[in-house]
């Protein structure tokens, strides 16, 4: 990596020093300093005396502009912006007036100055309009980074419209790096706005021009990150899971901190999606660990967020309080939108119900002003919550008919963000009853929540009247055959926690737990399963070692070995004689046959 950067180092200095100048190879080569973090020794190159007579195009000033936003120097980019406006617009150059203006319109929006920001923004929409010659490229460079600015200046909706013109022009102009950057935005865009088959229509697009791009790796690396962030939204957690291991190995091999950071982060959500809390907090601490050693501190800020929420989600509050109040205080309009949400839910928890309205309340007109609808879908949800906690029954349903019209008209079950099983079972389960799109609630009860709808479905069903409660006993039937309505029931912490794990990633299948119950029973005759033998197997059939499993089941190694000999036994697998690597194979096979677990594994 540091071999890497060296030598981009020297052949931007090289560039640097010729004559006639190389402008657009100069230009390329000084962006891949700044993707790959090497903004300061681009400066440091720049401030080095020119050779006698050097032609200095204002493109120059434009680079050290964007280093020095890398470095956060904002007040010296706004110095080198005005200076590179004032070189182009005397040198007849209205694409790099253009490209000046949004770069101090993204400033001003860092500033949190989002006026000033629009201001600037207009300004460059109107250089446009006045320009509609300009090349190609020129335009779609144009429209991109307006494209780019404008979910940051809530108007997610038109940052759609403007992606889209983006990727016109870049076609027009046969130009495949700017094709794939414009797709790719294209589809960030239109999954927020929970446009899904969009969304992954253009990650498909962006794929068609991966072979023509001179660095692959970096671009890989944001189609994974862009399908790992598809497949999470729509609940999709073991694919998303395969993508994100697979490209958290390859930015390791790159020189780009930022997606060392980004396939990390993204990770640790999906393994806290799917209650693999330690596992999750394993991968928080090792992003954070990434970031000290990177200096990439942008992200900081939502690795402690995220980390907040798994905390939130184990219910302790202090210490999701602590992480809340971190992020807030250095928070910019856009990031204190998202933040205040989980501090919402955080007083929504513990009884602050109306500083929690107050707070999902402001969050709401921002995504609102957006067009962010995934987000305005999942503000719904908590503020029908917040109501129903307060006894505003009609204010409570309609956030959930407003929240629940729009899931079912994208057909729609789950929202990756705030994401908290207790919150959401309790709206959709007053959805059920008042029969608000019932049925779209009672897929959410038995597909998204499982074992977080059953107390409150209880609940229901002891004070409903006879009509409903054979409603609800409906629902409760299909998620009494889930594995995780015993799983409550087991008191052993460690084997609790396993195998809510196990079901919840599907690793053992959820419909085949009666079978699998009594295969694997303490009397044989029961259907309720040993849950410590039923933990190990499901451990041990995906490549746990008998030392794992003992460590986290918290048993002896020999108290695991006798489970498993017991389980070979019952799947009729007999003898200790043949290679124990055939033995499990073959065990593997028979319970993948028998669908009781899912395919993943070792």
């Amino acid at each position: 990596m540091d071999a890497e950067r060296s030598a981009l180092l020297s052949q931007f200095q090289e560039t640097l020093q010729t004559q006639p100048l190389d402008v657009d190879l100069l230009l390329a080569q000084g962006r891949q300093l700044i993707e790959i973090d090497c903004a300061q020794a681009l400066l440091d190159l720049l401030a080095l005396p020119a050779p006698p007579d050097a032609f200095c195009p204002p493109d120059l000033h434009l680079l050290e502009a964007e280093a020095r936003m890398a470095i956060g120097d904002l007040q010296g980019a706004i110095i080198c912006l005005e200076a590179a406006q004032n070189a182009f617009s005397d040198a007849g150059r209205p694409d790099g007036e253009v490209r000046s203006l949004l770069l101090t319109a993204q400033i001003h929006h860092r500033r949190e100055d989002l006026e000033v920001a629009r201001l600037y923004t207009d300004e460059a929409v109107e250089l446009l309009r006045r320009h509609p010659t300009l090349d190609p490229q020129t335009q779609a460079h144009a429209y991109l980074s307006l494209a780019r600015l404008a979910p940051d200046i809530g108007q997610l909706g038109r940052g759609l419209q403007l992606g889209q013109d983006a990727l016109k022009f870049y076609s027009i102009a046969r130009y495949p790096p700017g094709q794939l950057d414009a797709a790719l935005l294209i589809s960030s865009n239109a999954r927020q706005l929970g446009r899904y088959q969009l969304a992954q229509a253009h990650l498909t697009l962006a794929k068609r021009w991966l072979p023509h791009l001179p660095n692959r790796a970096a671009a890989q690396a944001r189609i994974d990150n862009g399908e790992a962030h598809q497949l999470w939204s729509q609940g999709n957690f073991r694919q998303a899971e395969e993508i994100l291991r697979r490209a958290v190995v390859e930015a390791d091999a790159t020189p780009q901190s930022k997606f060392r950071i980004y396939q990390r982060l993204i990770l640790a959500n999906v393994l806290r999606a799917q209650a693999r809390y330690d596992e999750a907090e394993a991968m928080y601490t090792e992003t954070d660990a990434v970031i000290a050693e990177t200096n990439f501190t942008l992200f900081h800020a939502w690795v402690t967020v995220n980390w907040g929420w798994l905390h939130l989600l184990r219910g302790e509050f202090a210490a999701a309080r602590r992480a809340f109040f971190q992020v807030l205080e250095t928070a910019d309009p856009g990031q204190a939108a998202s933040f205040n949400v989980f501090l919402a839910v955080l007083y929504a928890l513990t009884g602050r119900l109306a500083d929690a309205e107050g707070l999902l309340r402001r969050s709401l007109h921002f995504y609102q002003t957006s067009g962010d609808e995934l987000s305005i879908f999942a503000l719904r949800v908590h503020l029908a919550y917040v109501y129903l906690q307060s006894g505003q029954i009609d204010r409570a349903e309609e956030e959930i008919s407003l929240a629940l019209n729009w899931a079912a008209h994208w057909n729609i079950d789950y929202f990756p963000h705030w994401w908290h099983p207790s919150i959401v079972a309790t709206v959709c389960a007053h959805a059920f009853v008042a029969e608000i799109h019932p049925s779209l609630a009672e897929r959410m009860l038995v597909n998204r929540l499982g074992e977080a709808a059953l107390p409150v479905l209880r609940r229901l069903e002891i004070r409903s009247s006879p009509a409903l409660r054979r409603r609800v006993e409906d629902v409760l039937s299909l998620l009494n055959t889930l594995p995780l309505a015993h799983i409550t029931e087991i008191e052993d912490e460690p084997v609790r926690q396993v195998l809510s794990e196990l079901f919840v990633s599907g690793r053992l299948q959820q419909q085949k737990l009666p079978e699998l119950a009594r295969l694997l029973s303490t009397t044989r005759q029961s259907d309720k399963a040993n849950p410590v033998l039923l933990a190990s197997f499901g451990l041990y059939v995906h490549g746990s070692t008998r030392r794992e499993i003992a460590e986290r089941l918290h048993r002896t190694e020999d108290r695991i070995r006798n489970y498993i000999t017991d389980i070979y036994e019952r799947f009729g697998i007999e003898g200790t004689n043949g290679p124990r690597r055939a033995r499990y194979l073959h065990l593997r096979r028979l319970a993948v046959e028998a669908g009781y677990v899912g395919e993943t594994g070792s």
